[in-house]
């Protein structure tokens, strides 16, 4: 099973894990943490991912970031991308750690939304699902 979910947000220079970490106060990551979880726990719950979508997490996951085409480096997502993470630890998935989360992948689309998707590292549907999403290609796997 894919699960999926669009987070309404736009990245901007002052959300690039460069700006969140030069030589900035950890305040001003937390702060920033506190500001965008709001959101995300809102697309999760439009989506209908709570505490119920644990259970039919049985194996490691792989979570997909598909991000709109924007100014900002790929890597400099990451931040953003450790608050969705740790939106999930709860909810979709017991914890963060490599029993549960063997990885994440990053890639950039013509929409206009944050679309995160995740699903069983070794299910085919969401393997072709990132494919046809532009995530991944077909030599990658």
């Amino acid at each position: 099973m894919i699960y999926r979910f669009y987070i309404d947000y736009k990245i901007t220079g002052k959300d690039s894990t460069n700006s969140i970490y030069a030589g900035k106060h950890w305040s001003t990551r937390n702060n920033y943490a506190n500001t965008i979880k709001p959101l995300i726990i809102s697309a999760l719950n439009k989506c209908n991912i709570n505490k119920s979508v644990k259970k039919n997490i049985t194996k490691p996951i792989f979570i997909g970031f598909l991000f709109p085409n924007d100014r900002i480096d790929i890597d400099n997502h990451s931040y953003f991308k450790k608050v969705v993470i740790d939106c999930l630890k709860g909810r979709a998935i017991h914890d963060d750690t490599k029993k549960y989360v063997l990885g994440t992948m990053d890639s950039f689309y013509d929409g206009d939304k944050i679309l995160v998707t995740f699903g069983h590292h070794d299910d085919p549907i969401w393997i072709e699902y990132m494919m046809e999403m532009g995530g991944i290609d077909s030599d990658s796997i």
